[in-house]
C-alpha cells in the first residue's frame, strides 16, 4: 500500500508540475508554446505516415503505372526528409520556449524571495525552500517540452497501432504494448531519481556555498589574505566526492533497469515483426518493418519522457509551491509618514532549546523626539529586544505597542513600515550610489533626487559623492569596475538609506562602529537635529555616543537593570559604570574621576529594575 501511495504521489506531482509549467509557458510565450506543440504533433504522426507510404509504394510496384510509383516514392521521401527537418525545428522551438520563459521564471522566484518576511528569512526551513526552488529553475524551464513529449509519444504509439492494425491486428497490439515496459522502467528510474535528488540537494548546496566564498569579493579577499582558500576547496571537494558516489550508484541502477525494460520491449517488437512477415502481405511486412523501427524510437521516447516528467515533478512542484501567489498580496511595503512611538511592556523572549529567557520582562519606551540607547555586554539581550520590537523573533510574553496599536495585530509588512533599521551587518550593495540609497524606500520611482542629496548630507557623505565622476550614478564596487569605499563610507551610505526612508521610528545598531570619532560626532549632531519627528533607538558600546541619549536602558542577562541619562548612570555604582569604566579611564589617562554622587545630593539616581 505504501508503495502504491508513493507512485500515486509521484503521478499527482507530475500532473501538477506539467499543468503549472504549461500555464507559465502560456503566459510567458504563447506563440512559442503553440509553435512547439504543432511541431510535436506533426513529428508524432511521421512514423505512422512512413508505414502507410512504404506499404503504398510496395503495393504500387505491382501496378503498371510508373507515375503512381514515382508519386508515392516522392511522397515517402518528402515525409522522411520532412521528419528530419521537423525534428530540427522542434529542437530549436524547445530552446526558444526556454529562453522566452527564463525571465518570467527567474523573476517570479526573485519576487517570492523578496516578499518573504525577515522572520521567515531567518529560519533554516525557508533557506532550504529557497535553495530547492533555485535549483529547480532548470527543471521548470524544461517541463513544458517534456509534457508535450509525453503526449507526442502517446500519439505516435496510437498512430502506429492504427497504421499496423490494417495489416495485422496482433502486430498493432504488440507495438502498442511495447510502449509499456519503457514507461514502467522510467517510472522506477524516476522514483530512484527523486531519492537521489533528495540525497544530493543539501550536499550540493553546501559545496556551492563553500565555492561562493572563494569568488565573492569580500570573503575572497579575506581568504586570499589569510592564504586559507584551499581549506574551502578541500571541504567542497570532499562533499563532491560523496555526491559522485551517490551519482555512480544511481547510474548503475539505471543501467540495469533500462537493460531489462529495453529487452522486454525488443521482444514485443520482434514478435510484431514476426507476425507481420508470417501472416501478412509483402506490403504489410515491409511497412511493418518501418513501423517497428518507428516504434523503437517511440517506445524509447515515451519511456524517457514519462520518466523525466515523473522524476522532476517533485522539484518543479517545490518551485510552484514556493512561488505560489499569496492570498493577501502586498507588493509594496507601506512606509508610514508622520510620528509614532514604540513601547514594550513586560516583553519576554525564549529561544528554542534553551532554559533561560533571552529577554525577561523588559519594558522600554521611545517617544517622537527622543533618542533612547540600549547598552549591555554581548548576549545581554539588546539585539533580542530590537528583533522583538521589529517582530523578527517570537515573543513568549508581553507586548509591543507601535503608534498606540498592538504590533501583533499588524501584518509583518505594515509593522516593518514603521521602522528604519541600520544593523551591524548592514548591506554593502554594489549598485550605483542612487540605487543603493533608494533601497531604503519601497516602490521608489527615482524622482526624489533632492531627498537623496539631503540623506547624503545628513550621513556626511555628500562631499565624497559630489567628487565622484558620475555622482549619484557612480557605480560602486571594484569588481564591477566601480569605486571602492572604506568600511566607514559603506556604513554612512547605509545610514543615508535610513534618512532617505524617513520612517517614524529609527533603530540604529552600532551605527558608527566603523566611523572615526570626528565623523561620529557630526553624525550624532545630525541625529539630534533630525530626531524631532522620529523616535530613535540606538544600540551602542561607545560612551561618546551615549552622551547624546535622552535615556539609556542597561541590559544584563535579559533584564533591564538600570535606566537614566548618561550623567545619572555614570555617577553611581552599577552595571553601566562597570561596562564603561575602561573607556572613561582611557579617555582620561590620569584616571581622574568625580566620586559617585549620592542620591541626596540633588542628582536623579539611576533606576534599578
Amino acid at each position: 500500500m505504501a508503495h502504491r501511495t508513493t507512485h500515486n504521489d509521484a503521478f499527482t506531482s507530475a500532473w501538477r508540475s506539467c499543468r503549472g509549467s504549461l500555464q507559465m509557458a502560456w503566459h510567458a510565450a504563447p506563440r512559442s508554446l503553440l509553435r512547439l506543440s504543432v511541431l510535436r504533433l506533426v513529428q508524432s504522426l511521421i512514423p505512422a505516415a512512413q508505414v502507410w507510404l512504404v506499404a503504398a509504394v510496395v503495393e504500387s510496384m505491382t501496378m503498371t503505372s510508373s507515375t503512381t510509383i514515382i508519386v508515392m516514392v516522392c511522397a515517402l521521401g518528402v515525409v522522411v526528409v520532412g521528419g528530419q527537418l521537423i525534428f530540427a525545428l522542434q529542437s530549436q522551438a524547445a530552446d526558444r520556449l526556454k529562453q522566452d520563459m527564463t525571465p518570467r521564471v527567474q523573476t517570479r522566484l526573485a519576487r517570492s524571495v523578496a516578499q518573504l518576511s525577515p522572520r521567515s528569512m531567518a529560519s533554516q526551513e525557508t533557506s532550504v525552500k529557497v535553495s530547492v526552488a533555485r535549483a529547480a529553475v532548470a527543471e521548470v524551464l524544461a517541463q513544458p517540452d517534456r509534457a508535450l513529449s509525453v503526449v507526442a509519444a502517446a500519439l505516435t504509439g496510437l498512430a502506429l497501432f492504427v497504421s499496423l492494425f490494417r495489416f495485422n491486428v496482433w502486430a498493432g497490439l504488440l507495438v502498442l504494448v511495447s510502449l509499456v515496459p519503457p514507461i514502467v522502467t522510467f517510472n522506477r528510474i524516476a522514483a530512484m531519481n527523486i531519492a537521489r535528488w533528495r540525497a544530493v540537494a543539501t550536499r550540493d548546496r553546501l559545496a556551492d556555498y563553500y565555492t561562493e566564498q572563494l569568488v565573492y569579493q569580500r570573503t575572497a579577499t579575506e581568504l586570499s589574505t589569510l592564504g586559507t582558500g584551499e581549506q574551502l576547496v578541500t571541504l567542497a571537494d570532499g562533499i563532491r566526492r560523496d555526491v559522485r558516489m551517490i551519482q555512480l550508484a544511481y547510474l548503475k541502477k539505471v543501467e540495469r533497469a533500462e537493460l531489462l525494460g529495453n529487452a522486454v520491449s525488443a521482444v514485443l517488437l520482434c514478435g510484431a515483426l514476426a507476425v507481420l512477415f508470417l501472416n501478412g502481405s509483402l506490403a504489410g511486412a515491409v511497412g511493418g518493418l518501418f513501423g517497428v523501427v518507428g516504434a523503437i524510437g517511440a517506445t524509447r521516447l515515451a519511456g524517457y519522457s514519462v520518466g523525466q516528467v515523473l522524476g522532476s515533478g517533485a522539484q518543479v512542484g517545490a518551485y510552484l509551491d514556493f512561488t505560489a501567489p499569496s492570498d493577501t498580496p502586498d507588493d509594496v511595503m507601506p512606509v508610514h509618514s508622520g510620528t509614532a512611538s514604540v513601547h514594550t511592556r513586560d516583553l519576554t523572549v525564549r529561544y528554542p532549546n534553551t532554559t533561560k529567557p533571552a529577554l525577561d520582562g523588559v519594558s522600554i519606551t521611545a517617544q517622537p523626539g527622543e533618542l533612547v540607547a540600549l547598552v549591555g555586554a554581548n548576549g545581554a539581550g539588546k539585539t533580542t529586544c530590537v528583533n522583538a520590537i521589529l517582530g523578527l523573533v517570537q515573543t513568549e510574553g508581553g507586548e509591543v505597542i507601535i503608534g498606540g496599536e498592538r504590533a501583533d495585530a499588524m501584518s509583518d509588512r505594515r509593522r516593518l513600515g514603521y521602522f528604519g533599521l541600520l544593523s551591524q551587518e548592514f548591506g554593502r550593495y554594489e549598485l550605483t550610489v542612487g540605487e543603493a540609497i533608494r533601497l531604503g524606500a519601497p516602490g521608489d520611482g527615482g524622482e526624489r533626487v533632492a531627498d537623496l542629496w539631503s540623506a547624503l548630507t545628513a550621513a556626511r557623505l555628500a562631499d565624497l559623492v559630489r567628487a565622484m565622476p558620475n555622482q549619484l550614478d557612480q557605480q560602486l564596487g571594484q569588481q564591477w569596475g566601480g569605486i571602492g569605499l572604506s568600511g566607514g563610507e559603506w556604513q554612512r551610505l547605509a545610514l543615508a538609506r535610513i534618512y532617505y526612508r524617513n520612517a517614524p521610528i529609527w533603530i540604529l545598531d552600532e551605527p558608527t562602529s566603523a566611523i572615526d570619532a570626528e565623523t561620529e560626532a557630526s553624525i550624532f549632531r545630525e541625529l539630534r537635529e533630525h530626531k524631532t519627528g522620529h523616535a530613535v533607538i540606538v544600540v551602542s558600546h561607545r560612551a561618546s555616543t551615549l552622551q547624546s541619549a535622552d535615556r539609556i536602558h542597561v541590559f544584563d542577562a535579559g533584564h533591564v537593570v538600570q535606566q537614566g541619562t548618561f550623567d545619572e548612570l555614570i555617577t553611581v555604582d552599577g552595571r553601566f559604570r562597570e561596562l564603561f569604566d575602561e573607556q572613561l579611564i582611557t579617555a582620561n589617562p590620569l584616571g581622574a574621576r568625580e566620586p559617585a554622587t549620592p542620591a541626596s545630593s540633588g542628582h536623579i539616581p539611576a533606576t534599578n529594575s
